[in-house]
């Protein structure tokens, strides 16, 4: 059994092509499927490093860094609460499929 590592786990822009704000969603491949969550963040495409999967922090303006800091937070705590609930479900040895791992509305 192999637990998830929050490596596994990655974040990618809904829409990265358009010039307005788009969702940055948690995506999880596993076995020949896959997970989509979206966070509830938006940025702006070209404010997002797709090397590193994060909002850019090396802003000038004071506003713009404190508002990507605090999606980077965000994203944070979404990707440990992911694998706490994974990483859960393998040591109970629950399947688990998009259903599962869907949190509730």
């Amino acid at each position: 059994m192999q637990t998830t590592l929050a490596t596994d786990i990655k974040f990618l822009l809904k829409d990265p092509r358009i010039t307005d704000v788009t969702l940055v969603s948690l995506i999880y491949r596993y076995e020949t499927k896959r997970f989509v969550y979206l966070t509830g963040q938006f940025i702006e495409p070209y404010q997002w490093d797709s090397e590193n999967q994060r909002p850019r922090t090396g802003q000038k303006n004071r506003t713009d860094r404190k508002l990507h800091e605090t999606i980077n937070a965000h994203l944070d705590r979404h990707r440990a609460a992911f694998v706490r609930v994974l990483n859960a479900l393998q040591l109970a040895r629950e399947p688990f499929d998009n259903k599962t791992i869907t949190p509730p509305r």
